[in-house]
């Protein structure tokens, strides 16, 4: 990729897999950046109440761990990706792509898999359903012990690490698609939404392909519509590319701190505008403070 190229027509360009493997990664990393602004709101919410909330403190508690497990695993998977991405490009100091690999490595070291902050999700999930056991009649206490001995003979088998990590996993992803559908909802400025919604459909598609292989174990979908989930996908990236780098740019990452060689010519348009652009009204959804329209 030449720096002589127009970002959006650079993008476009990119192979139908280089568009699964980095626009896949920023849909997630758009929906981390709400869950992370939800996350900072419940700490404030829980903060400023006169009266400590043990049920509000024990949520708080189990968003942040969900949401560091996901951060810290997103990162160090994107980066390798953008680096393979990139070819040989990618492993050049200057291009800056190895020094952030070195410095998220160290999660991985100091945390290794994340299991204790997996279990603490799962033990927040399993408090509330057994503070929701107490509403329950006789059927529902029926139906809920049944499924109990069925998770039971499930843990046997397989074991009560793997499903925990199971369900911790699926609670972070409905946490993340929760956060990036209500900012989606909340968004005023009708083009900016139309990004976002696109962003949500993907991010459902996507999510469901990584994990196909288990709903088709538990028959919650069938090979056809795992199949059109795969072309779905396909589909929502190759409509999407256009849009790449307006949503890269929405973070409001100064072009001082983008000195990678390789992004030469990538950063977000400079000049007088008369209008904030689209990428400024994606920011102001995302909640961070908006750039002034006149500064370069």
């Amino acid at each position: 990729m030449s720096s002589s190229d127009s970002s959006g027509g650079a993008i476009a360009n990119l192979g139908t897999a280089h568009q699964r493997r980095l626009l896949i990664p920023l849909t997630r990393t758009v929906a981390l950046a709400f869950a992370q602004n939800d996350l900072v709101q419940a700490m404030h919410d829980v903060q400023s109440q006169a009266e400590a909330d043990v049920h509000d403190g024990r949520e708080l508690e189990g968003m942040a761990a969900a949401f560091k497990v996901a951060n810290a695993a997103h990162a160090t998977v994107t980066i390798q990706a953008c680096r393979e991405v990139c070819g040989g490009a990618g492993y050049l100091w200057d291009n800056r792509l190895a020094l952030l690999n070195a410095d998220t490595d160290v999660f991985t070291t100091f945390e290794g898999d994340k299991t204790v902050l997996l279990q603490l999700v799962t033990e927040g999930l399993l408090t509330n359903y057994q503070d929701s056991f107490e509403s329950m009649d006789s059927r529902a206490m029926v139906l809920f012990g049944a499924r109990q001995f069925a998770g039971a003979v499930i843990e046997r088998v397989i074991g009560g690490s793997v499903v925990q990590r199971l369900i911790a996993w699926g609670h972070i992803d409905r946490l993340l698609l929760d956060a990036l559908a209500r900012a989606t909802e909340e968004c005023e400025d009708a083009e900016a939404k139309g990004v976002l919604d696109a962003l949500c459909d993907l991010f459902v598609h996507a999510t469901v392909e990584a994990n196909a292989a288990w709903f088709l174990e538990h028959g919650r979908i069938f090979a056809k519509q795992s199949k059109d989930v795969t072309l779905a996908v396909g589909r929502l990236c190759a409509d999407r590319p256009s849009h790449a780098l307006t949503i890269v740019d929405a973070f409001g990452i100064p072009d001082g701190f983008v000195e990678a060689k390789v992004a030469a010519g990538l950063t977000r348009r400079s000049g007088v505008r008369e209008a904030p652009p689209l990428d400024d009204r994606i920011l102001h959804s995302i909640g961070q403070p908006r750039r002034d329209p006149t500064d370069p």
